[in-house]
């Protein structure tokens, strides 16, 4: 029997690979340009992490957690998110005595059991930041800017921003208080989840997507008209700051998030043509979570961006890399000064491709087209007995003679390295 991937889990083919580095290479230079550094945390954490920061009555830890004991009975979790897992590092490392803000990003696996669909898997991948140790709603703006760049940078257009808060300790109960009033009536119209929700974690029946759901929220007090004179500042000032860096938004009163450990401005970035999992990215600020995880109060903000969903949204353009030469030979096999010096190329950062059999020049040349090389090396017996190599442009088909030794700067003087077609 052929063994396959496991459902809701795929393999990222070489053919595809070169838009995940682009995409990693552009999320990469943009938070480091903003002063994130990254951080690396494990795939798997103590499972308490995730229910104490997440919330036992999230789906996210009531159903879609991955939950296992090792050997000695320890209750481990694949991590389903990547907030919990740099608060716990934060707090363990003792983060809060550095200079303030401490900010960080990340790029990673995680996992849910979810039913899988376009657009959501059971080990999906994001790219996050996080900003950690001060309160200051430019920040907040900074964030948002964050993940509305990457997208944009990737060429991605017709994103939405959806803007709201959730309010604080002062403000949200009393809102909490008059929604279940006004769905206490409206109970048995609510889908089963939202039946469990409106006891446990009634701010998630606003996020519910089933449309009995939706009607019968619509017509029902907001959190945004009901925020407390210092959530409302808040919100309008970040407004204010989005407005002065041209980030076009929506207030979206509905919008609440599926972690518990959300306080005060949040958001959602959406595709419509992403069909029902259209959320390329979300965040908010999260001010409690590192005092509840145990450590000193303190503020931070951040926010995660799925990787598959800006694949999907990128799936027609061309991100292959363009700064390959092919080294083509004939008249001979590859012998050890053929070998040198194709290891010379390649130990100088020079991506050389060729061929380990015996094939003809048009073939060789024919492959080195289809592999989108922007120049061949051709080495002949008569080019070796000299010393020489012949530079040959792909898309011009013009070709120079150049002295083998000289290759490695003649090349590099070509074209730059690490570029990718289309960003």
């Amino acid at each position: 029997m052929v063994v396959k991937t496991v459902r809701g889990t795929s393999d990222i083919l070489p053919c595809n690979v070169d838009t995940w580095q682009a995409l990693e290479l552009v999320s990469r230079n943009l938070l480091e340009a903003y002063d994130y550094k990254e951080i690396r945390t494990p795939v798997f954490e103590q499972a308490g992490l995730f229910q104490k920061s997440v919330g036992e009555s999230t789906d996210i830890v009531s159903k879609e957690m991955y939950v296992f004991s090792d050997k000695k009975g320890r209750e481990l979790a694949l991590r389903p998110e990547g907030t919990a897992s740099i608060v716990r590092s934060f707090i363990e490392h003792n983060m809060h005595t550095q200079t303030l803000p401490v900010k960080l990003y990340y790029i990673g696996p995680f996992f849910r059991y979810e039913r899988p669909q376009a657009g959501r898997t059971r080990q999906f991948h994001q790219v996050g930041a996080e900003a950690i140790g001060v309160e200051d709603v430019r920040l907040d703006a900074e964030i948002i800017d964050i993940a509305v760049q990457i997208p944009s940078k990737m060429g991605i257009k017709n994103l939405k921003v959806m803007l709201n808060s959730i309010g604080c300790k002062e403000c949200r109960p009393k809102y909490i208080k008059q929604l279940l009033g006004h769905l206490k009536n409206k109970i048995k119209n609510l889908c089963a989840d939202c039946n469990r929700r409106y006891s446990t974690n009634p701010l998630r029946i606003l996020d519910c997507k089933k449309p009995e759901c939706i009607q019968n929220v619509k017509d029902g007090p907001t959190i945004t008209e009901n925020l407390c004179a210092k959530c409302r500042n808040k919100l309008e000032t970040v407004e204010r700051y989005i407005k002065y860096l041209d980030i076009d938004y929506q207030i979206q009163p509905y919008l609440v998030r599926g972690l518990d450990y959300y306080t005060g401005v949040i958001f959602e970035i959406t595709h419509s043509q992403l069909g029902a999992q259209n959320v390329v990215a979300a965040g908010g600020r999260y001010d409690n979570l590192i005092e509840q995880m145990g450590g000193r109060p303190t503020p931070a903000v951040g926010f995660a961006a799925g990787i598959e969903r800006m694949i999907m949204l990128l799936a027609h353009r061309n991100f292959q890399s363009n700064n390959s030469v092919c080294l083509a030979y004939l008249d001979f096999s590859m012998d050890e000064r053929v070998f040198k010096f194709l290891a010379e190329l390649r130990q100088n950062g020079i991506h050389t491709k060729t061929t380990y059999q015996e094939k003809t020049l048009k073939n060789q040349l024919k492959t080195a087209a289809k592999s989108n090389c922007k120049f061949s090396l051709i080495l002949g017996a008569n080019e070796l007995l000299k010393g020489t190599v012949i530079l040959r442009n792909m898309k011009t088909s013009t070709q120079e003679e150049i002295m083998m030794d000289n290759a490695v700067t003649i090349i590099k003087k070509k074209f730059p390295l690490g570029g990718f077609r289309g960003m």
